[in-house]
């Protein structure tokens, strides 16, 4: 999402952070707030402005981008670390 100077000023000014969520299913509302809630604590926003996208590929689990961070919870991620170790 490209924001206008002013918004991302604002945004800064408010502690305003956008977020997308993938997740294999989709979150309920009250799912959707309780990670809301979970990430604005975690990055010390006031509010975040989350979106929920899914992608099965991801078997379980929630990855949270925003701004260039990635705070990846997923299942897949998880498999890929176990075998890289096992193999590695």
């Amino acid at each position: 999402m490209k924001l206008s100077i002013n918004q991302a000023r604002y945004d800064t000014l408010h502690q305003t952070v956008y977020a997308e969520a993938t997740t294999a299913v989709p979150l309920s509302d009250s799912e959707l707030d309780a990670l809301r809630d979970g990430y604005a604590g975690r990055v010390g926003a006031k509010t975040v402005v989350l979106s929920n996208r899914v992608d099965p590929s991801i078997i379980g689990g929630v990855v949270v981008q925003s701004a260039g961070t990635i705070l990846d919870g997923s299942i897949k991620t998880k498999i890929n670390r176990l075998r890289q170790t096992l193999l590695g």
